[in-house]
């Protein structure tokens, strides 16, 4: 009897959840289905991106969403688990230029978001398993615990203690903060009662036996991607307090399963604390089981989502990596160079966005083979295939284009074959208004006028224009007004190309 084998799957995920442990129930449920590697990331350092793309089949990209793009662009099927607290902010052209990747989502807004930027996306909800922990029945006495993930944050000591307002007993402050700061010892002295701390634990037991002595549980974070803290807390019958922000506002209803605050809130009072507090504890204990009870039953379609992931379309447009390079570093240093970025890459990002679409200008787009003239022949001035083609005049390359940096900026393109040339087509826009000619070989063949907008202007050869194999086409582009500079680029920038069609057929 032969035994199927498993596809296999790339799991990438944060470095981070090495330690937190984030995401071992997701991957023990892709590792029934999967033959599973496991790949960690640390965004803030040195990634060299090409040695994690492998032979597997799948990625799954664990809050790693600036990485989509490159593992699309390397024909892999890929998944993205989003977390709302990193990815409901970002612009609707991310999901567009990644639309051939599916997004697994453990947030219904983060779910609505995807399927708003017309992306493919599949909502479970995650809820652990109520029987591993050790429930709350005593509410005798107001018992915290907060972990101080982000000091400057809305959620901090100082809102623990304007919430409380004296009315807790006892205290245990979690120390560790995201952001590698120091703890301010000085921030317990607005606390009237007994408090304690602790820094990272050698053993998960010790965390776990640690938040066995409290029955009220402070979220540490203003928004989660799945909030395993604040969940497994409901799952016990803790008393949570979370700020009013997904995950916790789709879990938590408002003084019925917890209690939801935002920045203005101010200290939290009960007419009777004990029956209160008793009767929230109970009515998430009934949510988190019958929960843990659905998400048993959904997270077997887990794998049927990933493997419907279909092969991308992949043409190979003109430095697509080093653009995609620049995006995800751009991802890493924050929303608006992200944002910012993206429209930088318009015309990447309009590529990537429709792949099926720009087949044949990709085909066009492929390197000459050193180089004979067909009967049409395009070139592409950024990334593209016309580096060994340029002489003078030209500035270095960005992505899409290349400005020409003097009066005068020519081509040199060699001749296999004898050949007419009826006509020549640039894509091309100028700083300011302008007026262009072209010149082949030495004969002007007409001008132009052209503007600040990217424009594909045709200039006819008369009878057409003869040349021989014995020496390359020259191409001269010539502009009639002077250079300009700009306060934001060094350079004086005159005319700008994207692409040179060049028509003709063998004598």
């Amino acid at each position: 009897m032969s035994i199927s084998k498993k596809p296999s799957l790339l799991f990438v995920d944060h470095i981070f959840h090495i330690k937190t442990r984030s995401f071992h129930f997701l991957i023990d449920i892709l590792r029934q289905e999967f033959d599973v590697s496991i790949k960690y990331v640390d965004p803030d350092g040195s990634i060299d991106i090409p040695s994690l793309i492998d032979d597997s089949e799948f990625v799954v990209l664990a809050q790693m969403d600036f990485l989509t793009s490159h593992f699309i662009a390397a024909g892999k099927k890929v998944c993205v688990v989003q977390m709302y607290d990193g990815s409901a902010g970002l612009p609707d052209r991310h999901w567009q230029i990644n639309r051939q990747a599916r997004y697994l989502n453990f947030s219904i807004a983060l779910h609505a978001r995807a399927l708003a930027a017309d992306a493919t996306s599949h909502l479970v909800r995650y809820f652990p398993d109520p029987s591993q922990f050790k429930q709350v029945t005593d509410f005798s006495s107001a018992r915290g615990f907060f972990w101080q993930r982000l000091p400057k944050s809305p959620v901090n000591l100082e809102t623990v203690a304007r919430m409380t307002n004296g009315s807790l007993d006892r205290l245990h402050v979690h120390t560790p903060s995201d952001d590698g700061s120091q703890f301010d010892e000085t921030a317990l002295e607005q606390f009237s009662c007994p408090v304690t701390t602790s820094d990272w634990f050698e053993n998960h037991s010790d965390f776990k036996e640690t938040l066995d002595e409290a029955n009220v549980y402070f979220a540490p974070r203003i928004a989660e991607g799945i909030g395993h803290g604040f969940l497994e807390a409901l799952a016990k019958g803790m008393l949570v307090l979370a700020y009013d922000m997904p995950t916790h506002s789709e879990y938590i209803n408002n003084w019925t399963t917890g209690i939801l605050y935002d920045r203005n809130v101010g200290p939290v009072t009960f007419n009777d604390w004990s029956a209160q507090a008793q009767q929230m504890s109970d009515n998430a204990k009934l949510m988190m089981a019958n929960g843990f009870a659905q998400w048993q039953q959904s997270q077997k379609t887990i794998g049927a989502f990933i493997k419907e992931t279909p092969t991308p379309k992949v043409p190979k447009i003109p430095g697509v990596q080093h653009a995609l390079t620049e995006l995800s570093d751009a991802y890493q240093s924050g929303l608006p160079t992200y944002t910012a970025t993206l429209n930088k890459f318009e015309r990447l990002c309009g590529a990537m966005e429709n792949w099926d679409k720009l087949e044949e200008e990709v085909a066009q787009a492929a390197p000459l083979d050193n180089s004979s003239l067909e009967d049409e022949v395009h070139l592409f001035l950024g990334h593209g295939n016309a580096h060994q083609f340029v002489r003078g005049g030209w500035s270095p390359h960005e992505l899409t284009h290349r400005w020409a940096i003097e009066p005068e900026a020519q081509i040199e393109l060699p001749i296999a074959h004898d050949r007419t040339i009826s006509h020549v087509t640039l894509d091309i826009r100028a700083l300011r208004n302008n007026n262009i000619e072209l010149e082949l070989n030495g004969t002007q063949i007409g001008s132009e006028k052209i503007g600040p907008e990217f424009t594909q202007v045709t200039f006819k050869t008369k009878r057409g224009l003869q040349v021989s194999r014995d020496k390359p086409l020259k191409i001269t582009i010539r502009a009639t007004q002077p250079e300009e500079k700009i306060p934001e680029d060094p350079r004086a920038l005159i005319f700008a190309v994207r692409m040179i069609s060049v028509h003709g057929t063998a004598t």
